[in-house]
């Protein structure tokens, strides 16, 4: 009997030994080699309808509004800082060689009077210096400026604030910005700033109006140098003082005292020798400005008399002199026939310049000797350089 051979069953695969690898290998994965779920963010929950106020349009999504975009910032134009106008130019009158040789000289001779301290000197050879010299020449701002500061070291606070509002008028509103004092000398310092100048008259003008105790005008001229910058520290302090001056003095408590049986009488204190000679140097002075405030017409009517015409001709100013002189000069009259020779011209000048040289005047000649004996000196030295140098002296 023939044996069947066994039937497989439908469910049976066959596998082999490779197979059983591949397929263990795809069932197991490692721990470490399992990939980790990425984590989502939460959904939001829908919001509930409003029941109340909803429409058919409000359950629908409404698209996100679009914001309009910047527009690009233009820059504005920057304005330009509107700078200070410079000054007209200046009309300089011109100066013949001769005057400005004349006024050099005089204005150096008060310069080495200053130094040595003497002021009167110097004041007088800065008045010389500035008879020679149109009144609106820039270097009379110079002139002008230091024969202040002699005013107010020989104790004329009026002269000083005459001279400095003279300068600072010539200088005018620019105050002398970029603008400058050629004394044509040919010396290094040649050239000054005429702004410096025009600070230093206002400087002279505060200190004069301190010495006449006039508080509130000074407070206002250092007031204005300091918003010019000009001065450094003396303006502050200057106006330090004014005010300390014009402050109303605090009224003392009156303490109550027990009334004393016998109360002594009052007895108003003297004052002291030295303000008594202030007040009457300061008395003196103030006379003195106003009989020279008087007498400047008469003056000059007398000088212009002699003087005009012949301001060069040293001959006919000597052979004139006696015009001029006030009564009692001790002058002799010269005749022109006596002065043809260049030496005895030269002999005349020089007694002439001895009557009436401002230091050789007697001690109580009168204000009017004093003015014309100032500008009769002032005159016969200028014209005395035109002589020299026309005769080569």
């Amino acid at each position: 009997m023939a044996t069947k051979p066994p039937t497989k069953s439908p469910y049976a695969t066959s596998c082999g030994p490779q197979d059983t690898e591949d397929q263990s290998a795809q069932a197991y994965v490692s721990p470490a080699r399992r990939k980790k779920a990425t984590p989502q963010p939460p959904s939001q929950p829908a919001p509930e309808p409003d029941l109340l106020f909803s429409s058919s349009s409000a359950s629908q999504p409404r698209p996100a509004a679009s914001r309009p975009a910047p527009k690009p910032s233009t820059p504005k134009p920057s304005t330009p800082t509107p700078s200070k106008p410079k000054a007209p130019p200046r009309n300089i009158p011109a100066l013949s060689p001769i005057v400005l040789k004349s006024s050099t000289q005089h204005r150096l001779e008060g310069k080495a009077h200053s130094d040595r301290g003497d002021y009167i000197s110097a004041h007088t050879s800065y008045t010389s210096s500035l008879s020679a010299l149109p009144p609106t020449h820039p270097i009379t701002i110079f002139l002008l400026v230091e024969r202040s500061l002699t005013s107010l070291k020989t104790g004329h606070p009026r002269d000083a604030i005459q001279d400095s509002d003279r300068a600072l008028a010539i200088v005018g509103p620019s105050r002398g910005e970029h603008e400058s004092i050629d004394l044509s000398t040919g010396a290094a310092d040649d050239r000054k700033s005429m702004k410096e100048y025009w600070g230093k008259a206002l400087v002279s003008k505060a200190e004069a109006l301190e010495q006449l105790e006039k508080w509130a005008d000074a407070k206002a001229v250092w007031l204005q140098c300091i918003e010019s910058g000009i001065g450094g520290a003396i303006p502050i302090q200057g106006r330090q003082r004014c005010e300390k001056a014009l402050a109303p003095k605090p009224q003392r408590p009156t303490p109550s005292v027990t009334p004393q049986p016998r109360a002594r009488p009052n007895i108003p204190e003297k004052d002291s020798e030295a303000v008594i000679r202030l007040r009457e140097a300061n008395r003196k002075a103030e006379k003195a400005d106003d009989e020279k405030l008087m007498l400047m017409d008469k003056v000059d009517e007398r000088i212009a008399r002699w003087r005009d015409g012949k301001r060069d001709n040293l001959r006919a100013l000597l052979g004139s002199l006696d015009k001029v002189l006030w009564e009692g000069s001790g002058w002799k009259t010269v005749g022109l026939h006596e002065l043809v020779v260049p030496g005895k011209v030269k002999i005349a000048y020089m007694k002439a310049i001895g009557k009436c040289h401002p230091d050789k005047l007697p001690q109580d000649a009168s204000q009017e000797v004093r003015m014309i004996a100032a500008t009769v000196f002032a005159t016969l030295n200028e014209s005395w350089d035109s002589f020299k140098t026309q005769n080569g002296m």
